[in-house]
């Protein structure tokens, strides 16, 4: 019985070799071989793809009465922590260093960590998912998770000020490190200084947060092409640059460009020489608004910045002053009536109240 089994089975499923010989074969056989193709895929496929869905569907029917076996402290603790996840800080130790019930709670809350036990803060997968949910949540995970590198990736991928909590040798890992500075350029004031000494970190930094140069050392804070990087992201980073820097007139001027109000950080020399006396006041022409916002009074006084006022001009939408050749004509004349631009006050007294670039001419 079997024999003749086994014997049917290896006749159906010859199918294929009926049409590799298809040349030699009879009419007839080859005909057989299609028709036991299609019931391949009319009878016996279907079948098996049944026989699957079959057993699966057992085996989540035995995972289901296993579930309904479980200690009931379990399901209440997971649904417990689901609904608050501060609750996991009073279970039962057991409950605490049950993998399940620290999942469910750092699902919701990475920092839950917190609270697992000793055993759990050590457990890579338990660590993973709080990191991916919160990259602050590698602070309470065990020194041996915090030396791991998927685990630290992934944390500074989700909160690049994460790597403050990494082990000394991920915060000199390139790697981590870039990928920190990525999401929070202000990360790189927790890399190693040998990461903080890489030009490639600190670009990488600076271009996401210009403000990141304030932690980059001297060297990087001299290099023309890190300055640049970081003023162009954000003018204000001019404060963390060297003196020599903030006396560099291509460094000065994308600045300026980028936020006028970044004018107060330029040298003296700077802030008199006409070109960032120009930009800053195309800046404040087109934002009128920071004017207010200059640190100093004397700045906010100069009789230049006050030409840049919403009220003191008309402006064509096609240039950002009106008159514009008289505006740098004002300002050249006014720029040599004081000896230190920025640092004394203005010779010429402006009425505010009154408007037009010709008034302020008239009176210079």
């Amino acid at each position: 019985m079997c024999n003749e089994t086994s014997l049917s089975c290896e006749n159906y499923f010859d199918g294929f070799h009926f049409l590799a010989d298809f040349k030699t074969n009879s009419c007839s056989k080859n005909c057989l071989g299609i028709l036991k193709l299609i019931s391949y895929f009319t009878v016996a496929i279907p079948l098996l793809i049944g026989i699957v869905y079959a057993v699966s569907s057992l085996m989540g029917r035995v995972a289901l009465y296993l579930n309904d076996a479980v200690d009931p402290r379990i399901r209440t603790a997971i649904e417990t922590v689901r609904a608050n996840t501060e609750f996991l800080a009073i279970l039962d130790k057991d409950l605490k260093n049950n993998i399940e019930v620290v999942k469910a709670a750092v699902r919701q809350n990475g920092c839950a960590l917190r609270y697992a036990s000793l055993a759990m803060q050590n457990n890579q997968a338990v660590v993973l998912v709080a990191v991916r949910q919160n990259g602050w949540a590698l602070r309470y995970a065990s020194p041996a998770m915090q030396n791991n590198e998927a685990v630290v990736l992934a944390a500074v991928i989700q909160f690049g000020k994460a790597l403050r909590f990494a082990s000394s040798a991920m915060q000199n890992n390139e790697a981590v490190v870039l990928a920190a500075v990525r999401q929070n350029g202000r990360a790189l004031l927790f890399a190693s200084s040998a990461m903080q000494n890489n030009e490639a970190v600190v670009l990488a930094a600076v271009r996401q947060n210009g403000l990141a140069l304030e932690y980059a050392p001297p060297a990087m804070q001299n290099n023309e092409a890190v300055i640049l990087a970081a003023v162009r992201q954000y003018g204000y980073a001019l404060e963390y640059a060297p003196p020599a820097m903030q006396n560099n007139k291509i460094v000065v001027l994308a600045a300026v460009r980028q936020n006028g109000l970044a004018f107060q950080y330029a040298s003296p020399l700077m802030q008199s020489a006409f070109e960032v006396m120009e930009a800053t006041g195309i800046y404040l022409a087109r934002n009128p608004d920071s004017i207010n916002h200059f640190a100093y009074n004397q700045e906010r006084s100069l009789d230049w910045v006050n030409l840049m006022r919403g009220d003191a001009f008309t402006r064509d939408p096609e240039h950002p002053c009106t008159r514009r050749f008289q505006w740098m004509s004002a300002v050249v004349r006014a720029q040599r009536t004081t000896r230190q631009v920025g640092r004394l006050e203005l010779a010429l007294e402006v009425d505010e109240r009154e408007s037009g670039v010709s008034h302020i001419l008239s009176r210079i």
